[in-house]
């Protein structure tokens, strides 16, 4: 069956061991007619594609991760319930993809693994990460210097890391945590979000490092007791949920303006000089 280039969905199915993304001469690589990608034919070459990570992808994506130099982008990734080789990338490699302006992220899986993502190249208008399964993957994602306007993260475990590359800015300039209905939580650790409004509805935050611009926690809860590095926010309202400022070394948080209470619970060190509007 001849191939047909144009926008297509990509089916990761692993066949050869090595593990290349990219794979410009094996067979890691199908179309969704079954048409298995051979030399020059992998995600985004010259269109607008989806990835997707299916049950049969028979070895994890570890090899030739840099995607963002193709000429077309990427508009949807989706992991699928029983994907065996979950590991893609690692935390000295991402897969570093080539994003559309508004693509998402989508987990299906009930496996555990790690998955390091890269965007760039183009800005991203908006972003959903959504679960439908009930896993543990670990999601370290990051935009580097490309800017996302608007992050929504509604399910699984997230990490927005600055660690990879070294980087101070993850993008995101608004970031909403929400919870699916009858679905777990999702879990988020924000390692140097800089200039960012965040909405907490219903998600466990752990804040590591950076600036927020404005916190507003409606449920869940808040959390900065994993890091003793020094953080900024500049503005704070709890109408309800949990919002700790405990680090365990006083003087660590600047919280520019008062804390806005309407509701919720909110604690901090001893010795910690917070203000309450």
């Amino acid at each position: 069956m001849a191939w047909v280039d144009s926008a297509a969905d990509y089916y990761w199915v692993g066949t050869d061991a090595d593990g290349d993304f990219i794979n410009p001469t094996g067979n890691n690589w199908e179309s969704s007619t079954g048409v298995v990608a051979g030399a020059d034919k992998y995600p985004s070459l010259a269109n607008a594609d989806s990835i997707i990570f299916p049950p049969w992808g028979a070895h994890a994506v570890t090899a030739n991760l840099d995607n963002s130099g193709r000429t077309g982008s990427i508009v949807n990734v989706t992991v699928q319930d029983g994907f065996p080789a979950y590991a893609i990338g690692t935390h000295q490699d991402p897969l570093y993809l080539k994003m559309s302006g508004s693509p998402a992220l989508k987990f299906e899986s009930a496996d555990a693994g790690d998955m390091y993502f890269a965007f760039g190249t183009t800005a991203v208008a908006s972003c959903n990460v959504l679960r439908t399964g009930d896993s543990d993957d670990a999601l370290h994602l990051i935009f580097g210097a490309t800017i996302c306007t608007l992050l929504n993260v509604l399910g699984g475990t997230v990490v927005l890391d600055a660690a990879l590359f070294g980087v101070t800015n993850l993008g995101a300039t608004t970031l909403n945590v929400g919870k699916q209905a009858s679905l777990a939580a999702p879990n988020l650790t924000l390692d140097a979000p800089v200039g960012t409004m965040l909405n907490n509805r219903g998600g466990i935050i752990d804040w590591i490092s950076g600036t927020l611009d404005e916190l507003k926690n409606y449920s869940g809860t808040f959390r900065c007791e994993r890091s003793t590095t020094a953080r900024t926010l500049t503005a704070s309202t709890i109408y309800g949920g949990v919002v700790d400022f405990r680090t365990g070394v006083p003087g660590t948080l600047t919280l520019t303006a008062a804390i806005a209470k309407l509701g919720g619970e909110v604690y901090w060190d001893d010795g910690e000089s917070l203000q309450r509007s």
